[in-house]
């Protein structure tokens, strides 16, 4: 019952085979769930990023880099205080777990590979194509950048658009069937 009023959720840690669980079920093309190059998140984790308030446009603040955790000190917490007071919370993940390994099994693993590694080789080239082309709100130096308004679609959603766009018509037509990725 919890599952029923979601068409689909996806799990963030097991995202490549939830993206492809998503094509194979509403019959979507890769290019349809494919994100432009972004900033590397690795790098945000380690110095942080800029952003901006969506309801004061033009002013950027920095966002700190995450705590860095070992994986002892994290499993710790999670174990001893976040389990206890998100309780549903693990329990939604472990029904939508359980849910993705159903489905996956009622698709057929070696197709979900299939679409995996199909969406692998795209999002490659998106990243490889867009890298450098893809204008954010606020620079990485912090400055308000106003050309962000044509390669978003609205305010820092989607920004990379018109780059991934191109990218995924070329793939769709074929211009890099003889590229190896």
């Amino acid at each position: 019952q919890i599952l029923d009023p979601y068409h689909f959720i996806a799990v963030q840690e097991r995202w490549a085979e939830s993206l492809a669980v998503l094509q194979l079920l509403w019959d979507l093309r890769e290019g349809d769930v494919m994100t432009a190059a972004g900033r590397s998140s690795n790098t945000i984790k380690a110095v942080g990023d800029w952003t901006h308030q969506w309801d004061n446009q033009q002013s950027c603040f920095f966002i700190p880099p995450k705590p860095s955790l070992d994986d002892a000190e994290l499993s710790e917490w999670i174990s001893r205080e976040y389990s206890t007071t998100n309780n549903l919370d693990v329990l939604l993940h472990r029904i939508v777990n359980a849910s993705l390994d159903l489905t996956i099994a009622e698709l057929g693993r070696s197709r979900v590979e299939q679409v995996m590694q199909r969406q692998a080789r795209l999002q490659t080239l998106i990243q490889r194509e867009c890298r450098g082309k893809v204008t954010y709100p606020c620079s990485s130096t912090g400055q308000w950048q106003p050309e962000h308004q044509e390669n978003c679609y609205k305010n820092d959603i989607w920004c990379g658009y018109p780059c991934l766009n191109d990218v995924v018509d070329r793939y769709e037509t074929g211009e890099f069937d003889a590229i190896a990725s």
